[in-house]
């Protein structure tokens, strides 16, 4: 599921690009970059459509943890989630 996330933003977005790595058999690192004029808003938007992916593959007990950015202004965002 993780390794389709980028073309899935692609679909939704015309700016930035997105990375997904799943170093965990039950984890995974989302890297946003150049996501010019994304808001708070978009940034939960996006990282709530990532959970929304993750639990509808049959992931439970899904934790959104962002490490970095974010937030309103920012280009990039870096969010690792994890599940069960």
């Amino acid at each position: 599921m993780i390794k389709h996330a980028p073309g899935i933003f692609k679909t939704y977005y015309d700016t930035g690009t997105m990375t997904a790595m799943a170093p965990g058999k039950r984890m995974a690192r989302i890297e946003v970059d150049g996501a010019e004029g994304f808001t708070e808003n978009l940034w939960e938007d996006t990282i709530g459509g990532i959970q929304g992916a993750l639990e509808a593959a049959g992931a439970k007990e899904v934790t959104m943890t962002v490490m970095a950015g974010g937030t309103d202004g920012d280009t990039s965002c870096v969010v690792d989630a994890t599940w069960r």
